[in-house]
């Protein structure tokens, strides 16, 4: 039986995310509307094709190569890598799903569906998944902010470890007159002709802590006093974020900034510019993951964007001091809004 299939326009490849014989709650997390539904189209356009098929596994469980490297995970979780026989890659999450990476962008997962922590695995290798379609067409992901600039004429990314506050700097850069185009993911495109390399930002929701409410009074409005999860955090969705004038689906755009922040330090300037080296380094260091064999897939474009972003950009370090509003006001100056 061959479940619903959608369709999302990403600017250089169409994505086809198709589901076979699976229950509504793996659908669910496995369907890419949570995180580029605005970017859902509902017929055939005319870019390269990708598709993203996800199907049960078979009764025997999920098939691995015999050799697989374990990958480090920020959130504990447990994933691992290998090659099938014929040198496609394969990435195992958990004990829940099967991702084979095939050529041109496609991909396959087979989900475990008895599997303990099945449904955050599918979430976690959709987002593979998209990175494979789009690596394998002129793009790569981006794990930074990115907001369009008060004159809509360009896009700024933004960066940071996690804790030092990215999204509660973001949203206070929407309340200045910059507008979120994505919160977390930014989507960038090889420099075309001109050399200009663009971005845009994937549309999901904003998840905000309680404490960024309480500093920017304006999004009380936007979030329930009754939703906060066990963690302090509730999720924006992006129709309440364009509702509120916070939000852009402009894009692709020139990035003209790159900000990285950076916990605050005694006695240090209000922001500093970074050389490209210095830039790349920030970048890489939360965007691309060590491999026993060498980069892990996809990476190699992902560092080849990256070199030619910060080569040809405004680079900023900017720590994080202050309340919000005086963090996005020195953001601006420095970008020239």
């Amino acid at each position: 039986m061959t479940g619903p299939e959608t369709r999302f326009d990403l600017h250089t490849v169409e994505l086809i995310c198709a589901m076979e014989d699976l229950p509504a709650s793996a659908e669910h997390a496995a369907m890419l509307d949570w995180l580029i539904g605005e970017r859902r189209i509902e017929t055939p356009g005319d870019l390269p094709k990708a598709r993203f098929t996800v199907r049960r596994a078979g009764k025997d469980g999920l098939a691995l190569p015999a050799d697989m490297v374990e990958m480090p995970v920020a959130d504990g979780g447990r994933l691992r890598t290998g090659r099938t026989a014929d040198g496609h890659p394969v990435l195992a999450l958990e004990e829940a799903v099967c991702l084979r990476l095939l050529p041109g962008g496609h991909s396959l997962l087979e989900a475990a569906l008895q599997a303990d922590r099945l449904l955050p695995a599918l979430g976690d290798a959709t987002i593979f998944a998209l990175d494979h379609a789009l690596s394998s067409n002129g793009q790569c992901l981006a794990h930074a902010a990115c907001l369009a600039t008060p004159d809509g004429r360009g896009m700024v990314m933004l960066h940071a470890a996690s804790g030092t506050g990215k999204t509660t700097t973001a949203m206070a850069l929407a309340l200045a007159g910059f507008r979120l185009s994505g919160d977390d993911t930014t989507a960038l495109l090889s420099p075309g002709g001109s050399g200009q390399l663009m971005g845009w930002g994937l549309p999901r929701g904003a998840k905000v802590h309680r404490r960024t409410a309480d500093m920017l009074p304006a999004l009380r409005k936007l979030v329930s006093d009754d939703a906060w999860d066990r963690h302090g955090e509730q999720m924006i969705s992006r129709s309440t974020q364009h509702g509120a004038g916070l939000a852009t689906d402009a894009g692709p755009l020139p990035v003209i900034g790159v900000v990285s922040l950076a916990h605050a330090d005694e006695g240090t300037s209000p922001y500093t510019v970074q050389g490209a080296f210095e830039a790349l380094e920030s970048l890489m260091r939360d965007n691309i993951s060590p491999h026993p064999n060498g980069f892990f897939p996809g990476h190699e474009a992902r560092f080849d964007i990256f070199s030619s972003l910060v080569s040809a950009t405004r680079c900023l370090r900017v720590p994080v001091r202050g309340h919000p509003s005086e963090v996005a006001a020195t953001i601006a100056a420095a970008l020239g809004y």
